[in-house]
């Protein structure tokens, strides 16, 4: 098998040299070595190459090639006018190869085939942010530090503000502003040379030939609208901006290239489709100007993850906040402590624990322990037997600081999970923030942890960003608080008491939960999934979750139902005579999740409507300390998320419901007409979260004179 670097570098080489389309078997043909490469192999890279343009991962086509003497706009603002220069910022986007090119290296030459020179200007923050916009706020800050070098110490520091003034570099255009007579309006018509070089024809354009070229700007702008909705559709959120821009081109054809009549900018001013919205410390185009928790997390994990192995994936089943990386760092952080002095398991181990998951932290079983004591020792090896105290002087103080901001982080998940604020609540766009600043600060503690790696140059560096890193880190939190304190999971209205059934008297007893499981919801058979993700206290008992997957799904409960664990029938046991009184089970009400012995990632089935037989998966996906969460989880349950309309009721199972499915897809024809008057609205894609929490809260489990309800 070619290696990875060169097998990359070949496909590179190839492409760059083409002229027009080509194909797989194009490309695997001249590969060079024995061994050519899976053809799934050559598509998982092309697909990540910012090189290249594909529609069915068969044929690809040069963006060197597709982008040559392409045209755009750029109009200059007033400010530009009067000081005779060009901020190249985002505006040369996507039209240079930005991964080779920075935008003020990029090249202008005029009519007379003179080379705009440039120079540098020095412009206050506020000023610079409108030509840095869609490269995202924290992409400003990086790009003036690679542009001048003077930014680096005041914007590393985090001793800034919006009227602190940068350098910047700018192209000189005072003579061509003077000889074009350029007013207000006007505008620069950039032509493609080199897209390779980021090689461009200028020209004039007057506002007048603007206003004649707005003509048409209709027809134009909706083309574009057009194709953006299919990077929407087609890619979602995975795509930054420069990419999302790059295919919207290449989906709306070569025409839309020839005589834009407004610039970007102008578009997205008047486009009525796409929007600019904050995305952390990114920025997206997207069809909204919101986007909500579940419809990123639809758009952003359209491939399902793969599993991890390893201590990746114990730290994932357990529900860790951290990776590999993360622990080898704190190994290596206690050594530091310690003088590269420590001995026994329990010498670093519990303190790590602690600093991950708090003082208060603990094992469900002494099995979970042991298991990761285990892949903890394991990587101990390799740190400790590679560790040099002396060596990691410069590395291990700016690993404790990282790691310093990192505890923090994970202390305000914890406090956010013990006020009961659900992460949902928060607006996406702070905690993408998070998440991103979280994947840079992992990187950052990678570097770290290569041994007699990281030169004195690098350690400087990443020593002078630690300010700035902690000041973006605390200004997401600050931002995330902003909307936590209106957040309240239950708010007003009658709550689920949960009052254990037994042998009880009159007077009410009241059950303490020991844990809180947090439990998937999927009804078999059906592609893609009907799924809810719902958090019920342990006290809880079968019959409870009976009531609580009728509302989170959204069944009628009009049918019989039973549950299968372990071999073992559970169902209510009833006086009346459904005609059922042969069935061997167990008494659902007679025990509770906390006595099940349940463990996660245990699988148990719920069937509901013996005739259209509506079988559920139930997963338990986390089991968590009752003491970890609020006295509101602690006695009621909550819908985290879900995706899809449950069936509708009675409607004949899973065959049933896919002729429902066509029905709705083909209303026009006679005989789906029936069907469809019986659906009435029913819409196979919605699902709120928030409808179900409100059923939640407006049930009350104690009710005497039901026995169907909370």
């Amino acid at each position: 098998m070619i290696k990875q670097e060169q097998l990359e570098k070949n496909i590179r080489t190839f492409m760059l040299n083409q002229s027009g389309e080509f194909n797989l078997q194009d490309l695997m043909q001249a590969l060079p070595g024995k061994q050519a490469p899976q053809k799934q192999e050559l598509i998982d890279i092309l697909r990540e190459d910012p090189f290249v343009f594909s529609k069915d991962d068969e044929t690809y086509l040069p963006r060197h090639v597709y982008f040559k003497d392409a045209r755009f706009l750029i109009s200059p603002r007033t400010e530009e006018l009067e000081q005779g220069i060009l901020i190249p910022g985002h505006r040369l986007l996507p039209f240079y190869a930005s991964d080779l090119v920075l935008p003020w290296d990029c090249t202008l030459v005029t009519p007379e085939q003179v080379e705009v020179k440039r120079k540098t200007v020095y412009e206050s923050l506020g000023f610079l942010d409108i030509y840095y916009t869609l490269f995202g706020p924290e992409q400003v800050i990086k790009l003036l530090i690679v542009d001048q070098n003077a930014n680096e110490t005041l914007l590393n520091t985090g001793g800034y503000n919006r009227e602190t003034e940068l350098a910047v570099t700018a192209f000189d255009f005072t003579g061509l502003y003077r000889q074009w007579k350029c007013e207000p309006g006007d505008s620069l018509l950039f032509e493609v040379e080199d897209w390779l070089k980021g090689s461009f024809a200028i020209s004039y354009v007057s506002k007048e030939r603007r206003q004649e070229l707005m003509v048409s700007s209709a027809e134009w702008i909706g083309k574009l609208e057009q194709s953006f909705q299919q990077v929407f559709d087609t890619s979602g959120f995975r795509q930054p901006i420069a990419e999302q821009m790059a295919y919207a081109y290449y989906y709306a054809g070569k025409d839309i290239l020839q005589d834009p009549p407004i610039h970007f900018g102008g578009f997205l001013d008047t486009a009525k489709k796409v929007y600019l919205i904050p995305f952390g410390i990114e920025a997206r185009l997207w069809r909204n100007r919101e986007i909500n928790t579940t419809e990123l997390m639809e758009l952003v994990d359209r491939e399902p993850p793969k599993k991890q192995e390893g201590l990746n994936g114990m730290l994932e089943s357990l529900g860790l906040p951290c990776t590999e990386v993360d622990v080898e760092a704190f190994m290596r952080d206690e050594l530091f402590r310690h003088k590269g002095i420590l001995t026994s398991t329990e010498d670093y181990f519990d303190p790590i624990i602690e600093r991950l998951l708090g003082k208060d932290a603990r094992f469900f079983s002494d099995i979970q322990r042991t298991t990761l004591c285990k892949y903890f020792s394991k990587l101990w090896k390799k740190v400790a037997g590679s560790y040099n105290f002396f060596k990691d002087q410069a590395s291990g103080k700016v690993r404790a600081r990282l790691l310093d901001i990192l505890e923090r982080y994970f202390a305000w998940l914890r406090d956010l999970s013990e006020q009961a604020v659900d992460p949902a609540d928060i607006p996406v766009q702070i905690m993408a923030g998070l998440s991103q600043s979280m994947i840079a600060l992992t990187g950052f503690l990678e570097l770290l942890n290569i041994h007699d790696g990281v030169s004195q140059a690098e350690i400087k560096g990443l020593y002078d960003m630690l300010p700035k890193i902690d000041k973006t880190m605390e200004s997401f939190k600050e931002k995330a608080l902003e909307h936590t304190h209106k957040t309240t999971p239950f708010p007003g209205g009658s709550h689920l008491r949960l009052v254990r059934p037994g042998d009880m008297d009159d007077e009410e007893e009241e059950v303490e939960a020991e844990n809180i499981f947090v439990l998937r919801l999927s009804i078999k058979g059906i592609t893609p999934q009907i799924w809810r993700s719902v958090q019920v206290p342990g006290s809880f008992t079968l019959g409870d979750l009976h009531q609580v997957i009728q509302m989170a799904m959204g069944w009628d409960d009009e049918h019989l139902h039973c549950f299968e664990i372990k071999g073992v029938s559970y169902g209510p046991i009833s006086d009346e005579d459904f005609g059922f009184d042969d069935m061997d089970q167990e008494d659902e009400d007679d025990y509770t999740l906390d006595e099940l012995n349940l463990a996660p990632k245990q699988r148990f089935s719920y069937t509901y409507d013996f005739g259209d037989d509506w079988e559920h998966q139930i997963l338990v996906s986390k089991i968590l300390p009752a003491a970890s969460v609020s006295d509101v989880d602690q006695r009621f349950p909550r819908c985290l998320s879900g995706k899809r309309a449950c069936p509708p009721e009675n409607c004949g199972g899973i065959w049933g419901y896919e002729e429902a499915l066509e029905a709705l897809k083909t209303p026009k024809k006679k005989k789906n007409r029936e069907l469809l008057e019986w659906l009435e609205d029913f819409e196979p894609e919605y699902f709120d979260v928030d409808e179900v929490n409100s059923l939640f809260r407006s049930n009350d489990l104690n009710d005497d004179d039901d026995d169907d309800v909370f």
